[in-house]
């Protein structure tokens, strides 16, 4: 049981500091954004500042967050995977390491959230399940 308790905190520590990392790139690249029109870097801060908020939810297991937060995570995936096949594709370029890096640490985040997120309903479903069922005889 403390084994099964350690692992999660130790999942918690790592989706936590995943989103320190992200939110401060996020925000880092929405004060770059600032002047470009329809408000695209303050779009970006806003979305910074809200994985922050969604990061909560890794400790308090609300579904709710941790369902937002593994979308936001798949979109950003895509998004990532997206732009730099297409880079590659249309202008022939090769694309450097750090956008590689990019890719690979969201998709780690992305499935690392997906298990986590399963770990919560499992538990919360097997929690409920001996709430409800009277003890047996």
């Amino acid at each position: 049981m403390i084994r099964l308790e350690l692992r999660h905190i130790a999942l918690r520590l790592f989706l936590n500091a995943a989103d320190l990392f992200c939110g401060f790139f996020l925000f880092g690249g929405g004060l770059r954004l600032i002047d470009r029109p329809f408000a695209v870097g303050y779009l970006v801060m806003a979305a910074a500042i809200f994985l922050l908020y969604l990061s909560s939810g890794v400790w308090t297991s609300s579904k709710w967050k941790l369902k937002l937060r593994l979308g936001f995570y798949g979109l950003a995936t895509g998004f990532s995977v997206l732009s730099v096949a297409l880079s590659v594709f249309y202008n022939r370029i090769r694309v450097e390491w750090p956008e590689w890096v990019a890719v690979v640490v969201l998709l780690v985040v992305f499935i690392v959230s997906a298990f986590h997120l399963r770990l919560v309903v499992q538990s919360r479903g097997s929690s409920l399940d001996d709430r409800v069922r009277p003890p047996a005889k």
